[in-house]
């Protein structure tokens, strides 16, 4: 056969398989679902930047696509962030109430009819009263999982007073406490207060001479402290409201002659590497946590949700808990030996789904042992 006429059939074979693809029809997998996740802190921020890695790792193994937005703990942010993810018809949107933003963004998600999951912080005051229990007043409001942040005040507070009594620096069985929280406006903050109050009442012999908030920072509570300690050196606890204020406590106390662990102690809330450090060398004497995870186990529920298994009919209903753990000398060990690393693929999240069961667990206790 003459090579032109090979090539003209080689030519003709290649035209029509060429036809045939783009005639055939084009199959293709279904995109995952898609979470978009308002992260209210700073990217750089070990707190946050946790959530999100706790998420993605749970979005990874349940099929979830994830998109996160950091505010960097900017309120005008909070809200930009959280109507521009709204309009981008998510399956699902998961916001924090942090500094009151939630709200704005709720009427946004209602107006386009965009699942909302509230995380870490819920409404409180006038705004309970506004956008009320999920589902209960906006349809799109289908559910929240929050940390019980007024117990982990409490215990906080609770041993501390109990450290410095077994310390011997209870003057005539009074302890005198300073407590620096942070942002009161943000419901978390409020909530581990009225912990510490609770813890303080119960006691009858604590006196908390000094309250301040502020920004949640290393910086900030290093500053405060600093003040604290030369208005009132009588002073020998600290309750702090999460780690990096704790942290910021524990340099001041150092560098006013303290020895944090011997004559002041201090508590912390976050499960912060640093604060994890100062924990088991004796300068920190307990951080609670375990609600950085709260992001991961959302998405089991969203993951239910979607599959038919609505959480809401499940014991706690629509407003799902979270609660806290504390990690502190005695069992600091177990912890960084599950997770030293950090790989938080380590969790298997599916295990945690609802199953046929009517109840979830996701306790910090129970996360080790997963």
């Amino acid at each position: 056969m003459p090579r032109s006429a090979c090539t003209r059939r080689t030519v003709l074979r290649a035209s029509l398989a060429a036809t045939a693809a783009l005639a055939a029809p084009r199959l293709s997998r279904a995109a995952p679902p898609r979470v978009a996740f308002v992260n209210p802190g700073w990217s750089n921020e070990d707190f946050w930047r946790s959530v999100t890695a706790v998420a993605q790792a749970a979005a990874e193994q349940l099929g979830f696509a994830l998109d996160v937005a950091y505010a960097e703990r900017n309120p005008l942010r909070m809200k930009e962030l959280g109507r521009e993810a709204a309009a981008s018809r998510p399956d699902y949107l998961m916001i924090v109430n942090e500094v009151r933003t939630a709200g704005f963004v709720l009427e946004e998600a209602e107006r386009l009819s965009v699942r909302t999951f509230l995380l870490n912080n819920a409404f409180i005051g006038e705004d309970l009263e506004r956008y009320g229990q999920p589902r209960a007043k906006f349809a799109s409001y289908i559910g929240a999982l929050l940390p019980d942040n007024e117990s982990a005040g409490h215990l906080m507070g609770k041993r501390l007073i109990a450290a410095v009594r077994a310390a011997g620096l209870a003057a005539g069985g009074t302890v005198t406490l300073a407590a620096i929280s942070g942002i009161l406006t943000t419901p978390a903050a409020a909530e581990r207060a009225d912990g510490l109050k609770r813890a303080i009442d119960e006691d009858g012999k604590a006196e908390l001479v000094h309250h301040v908030a502020v920004n949640w920072t290393r910086e900030e509570g290093a500053d405060r402290a600093s003040a604290i300690l030369r208005r009132h050196p009588q002073v020998n606890a600290i309750w702090c409201a999460n780690d990096p204020i704790a942290l910021g406590a524990i340099d001041s106390a150092v560098a006013a002659g303290r020895k944090p662990g011997r004559d002041i102690f201090l508590s912390g809330l976050n499960w912060a590497p640093a604060a994890l450090e100062a924990v088991r060398d004796g300068r920190l004497e307990l951080s609670v946590g375990g609600h950085f995870m709260a992001g991961g186990f959302a998405l089991v529920l969203l993951r239910d949700h979607m599959d038919g298994k609505d959480f809401a009919v499940a014991v706690g209903g629509a407003r799902q808990a979270m609660p806290f753990a504390s990690l502190d000398r005695n069992n600091i060990d177990a912890y960084t030996a599950r997770f030293g690393a950090r790989d938080w693929r380590a969790i298997g999240f599916a295990r945690f789904r609802r199953g046929d069961s009517l109840r979830y667990d996701f306790s910090p206790t129970r996360i080790l042992e997963s």
